[in-house]
């Protein structure tokens, strides 16, 4: 029994029901990244995202929570950074 879901044909440009694809994930120890990455990664998008917000009527204080939110993303995916590092050099 196949598990379908509702998607937009590109090609038609109508709504269709698409068979689901199972999707494997690879085992943590093969991973590359991190939750700390992945999570810094969108913090900083996140935050690229806000403070564009903020600059279209002018909001300084959207653009600084856009600002901070970028920092705090990018600090995050360099702890992810080195947890990785570490990761690497125990193999």
């Amino acid at each position: 029994m196949s598990v379908w879901h509702l998607g937009h044909c590109m090609a038609t440009q109508v709504s269709c029901y698409f068979p689901s694809r199972r999707v494997r994930r690879l085992p943590t120890e093969h991973s590359n990244t991190n939750k700390d990455q992945v999570k810094g990664t969108a913090k900083d998008i996140a935050g690229k995202v806000q403070e564009q917000t903020g600059k279209l009527p002018g909001s300084k204080e959207q653009q600084i929570k856009g600002l901070s939110k970028q920092i705090s993303g990018q600090a995050q995916k360099g702890v992810g950074d080195v947890k990785e590092a570490i990761e690497d050099l125990k193999r």
